[in-house]
């Protein structure tokens, strides 16, 4: 396929690395001149904006950074939605909020292009070896038409709903890993302040009811205080404010979610929203004048 791929950061470079492995033909853009050269030494075709990139292509993929910018580079003047003629499919694998991307939709379908929602989870690791969980909204004829691209990038893949609905499944995943890790980071120190080493805390979670996947994938970063970012605080904030911002959309009270929130608030304040969301056990860290890490 002819693909045209917007935004080549740390998720979508790994995207659109794999799919010119597969033999897919990419024209790229992105905001960083850098991240264009890698793909293009990879064999991208670089592109000055996301109109040329997208210009006639089979599909164009979307890797950005928030709803405002996702909404720009669709609808803006040099945007996708703004080549002719428009991509067949556009696909956004960006976090971003339900009525954006159902306002995108509604302009994209006039012009003879159909938009899929396709947030990813899985993190850098996951999008390197295309084992990601891709959450898609779409109707059942178009998730048909990319099932096919998208297990290009990833493992699990699953329809949510129609347009906005693969949006809206992201930030309810994202709110869960979010606030379990602020628990974590808080039940790391308080065993450790009662005496427990942290391997200890580790070994015996895991065994326990207390074990969850954010558990096992962001406690050994803490214990060997590697913060290098999977994922980061700036992108977790984020996905958390869009959640609350969803909730107050629908009426919902969301006291759990804006505690955590202000966690990462906290952690930003810090300077360690480039960090890796683990790093929410520095901000304790630096409270408590404690290290939280395996001694054993």
């Amino acid at each position: 396929m002819e693909i045209g791929f917007i935004g080549l950061g740390t998720m979508g470079s790994r995207m659109a690395a794999n799919l010119i492995a597969a033999g897919h033909q990419l024209w790229v853009h992105d905001i960083d001149a850098a991240a264009v050269a890698r793909a293009a030494e990879q064999g991208a075709i670089a592109c000055h904006s996301a109109r040329e990139a997208s210009q006639g292509r089979e599909a164009v993929i979307l890797s950005l950074t928030s709803p405002a910018v996702v909404e720009q580079v669709a609808l803006g003047p040099e945007g996708v939605l703004a080549a002719s003629p428009v991509p067949a499919l556009l696909i956004d694998t960006s976090s971003s909020l339900p009525a954006v991307t159902k306002r995108i939709a509604v302009v994209a379908e006039a012009r003879g292009c159909q938009m899929v929602d396709a947030p990813v989870s899985g993190g850098p690791e996951g999008a390197a070896a295309a084992t990601l969980s891709i959450m898609v909204g779409a109707s059942p004829e178009t998730f048909d038409r990319v099932l096919p691209l998208l297990r290009l990038l990833g493992r699990d893949i699953f329809r949510i709903g129609d347009a906005g609905a693969g949006h809206a499944m992201k930030l309810v995943n994202n709110i869960l890993g979010g606030v379990t890790m602020a628990a974590v980071a808080e039940a790391l120190m308080l065993g450790t302040l009662a005496g427990i080493e942290p391997k200890t805390i580790f070994n015996v979670v895991s065994a326990s009811t207390g074990n969850s996947k954010c558990f096992q994938n962001r406690a050994p970063r803490v214990l060997s205080g590697n913060f290098e970012p999977g994922f980061a605080v700036d992108l977790m904030h984020k996905d958390l404010d869009l959640a609350t911002q969803l909730g107050r959309e629908l009426g919902m009270p969301m006291p759990i979610v804006n505690a955590a929130r202000e966690v990462y608030q906290t952690a930003k304040a810090q300077g360690l929203g480039q960090k890796d969301f683990g790093a929410l056990a520095v901000v304790l860290e630096r409270l408590m004048s404690v290290e939280i890490r395996d001694r054993q």
